[in-house]
């Protein structure tokens, strides 16, 4: 990748490195880019004037960098102070008692390396229920097991295979399929894996659902159906989460639905992985430790904060 020929010829140190952003954050500024969580920028000039960062932003699923436009993002010091804010005014937080001033968790932004995926990962299928994630991965199991092994120990629990298993199936060059669950997916861990979110647009007949499944499943495909899947999405979304989406609405025959799984799941396995020190094999981050350091000393702006907001407080009171 660019980055890392860069690093190496100029010793890891200078203004060209990758960061992806952990949050909403919507600038007043008309001049600045307003980034969103996953969203990844390449900062070429970290000495711009009103605290801010100068660079293009990054296509997360293929690398591609948008040179042709020269953008504006909030340096690391004045992103956290803006999401220190933001958390702090929450309503939610304030509404179920849970505000907590200005001790926030994480960091805006991560300093993140370009990556590709070395084996093959394991597959997480999410969809509005239990019945269209089990008929989708009982399709799997009796028509794709020479490249996809299903796990069938998670289906009520919830839990993944050992790791022991999961690096046989590596060896034999096939996914592990497992049916997901959207709290796993706020997980670091769940960067290391392709989620496929399975998703209605339109109610479903019977008919249809025996021809892509099956007569064994009994699955309803009706407006609240529609209402979970959006749900769902939106979730993915504001989280960050890469996904493919199969919307089974749109394929009428099973021999399609097979089709369009499997070429979403090689999409995924040659995307990019955007990877910090913490997501990243130990020997690598070492080997980037420089690159991959802190983007700026988090307690010092947390305290910077507090008294701009402590002064704040006293002046209004006099």
């Amino acid at each position: 990748m660019s980055a890392c020929r860069w690093m190496e010829n100029n010793n890891g140190h200078g203004d060209y490195f990758f960061i992806r952003c952990n949050a909403n954050l919507d600038s007043k500024n008309d001049d600045t880019t307003n980034l969103k969580p996953g969203d990844i920028f390449l900062v070429k000039n970290s000495r711009c004037v009103d605290e801010q960062w100068q660079g293009h932003m990054v296509d997360a699923a293929t690398g591609d960098v948008a040179t042709a436009t020269l953008s504006l993002i909030p340096n690391m010091q004045l992103a956290m102070r803006s999401l220190a804010r933001y958390r702090c005014n929450s309503v939610e937080e304030e509404e179920s008692g849970k505000r907590r001033g200005f001790k926030i968790r994480g960091q805006a932004y991560d300093r993140v390396l370009p990556m590709k995926a070395s084996t093959k990962l394991p597959v997480h299928i999410i969809g509005p229920d239990s019945q269209v994630t089990s008929a989708m991965l009982d399709l799997i199991s009796a028509n794709l097991s020479h490249k996809f092994f299903v796990d069938t120990n998670n289906r009520d629990s919830g839990s993944a295979a050992d790791a022991g298993g999961e690096m046989e199936l590596y060896r034999q060059d096939r996914h592990i399929v497992h049916i997901g669950r959207l709290d796993h997916m706020k997980s670091r861990r769940s960067i290391h894996c392709i989620t496929v979110l399975i998703t209605v647009n339109a109610e479903i007949s019977s008919v249809d659902i025996k021809n892509l499944f099956g007569s064994e499943h009994t699955i309803e495909c009706n407006r609240n159906t529609i209402v979970q899947c959006e749900t769902i999405r939106q979730k993915l979304l504001e989280s960050g989460h890469y996904f493919e989406e199969i919307c089974i609405s749109s394929v009428h025959t099973k021999e399609k639905l097979l089709r369009s799984f499997k070429e979403h799941i090689e999409t995924a396995q040659n995307r990019i992985l955007w990877l910090s020190n913490k997501e990243m094999d130990e020997q690598v981050a070492n080997t980037y430790s420089t690159y991959l350091g802190h983007l700026c000393d988090l307690s010092k702006t947390m305290a910077e904060l507090s008294r701009q907001n402590s002064s704040e407080k006293f002046e209004v009171s006099k």
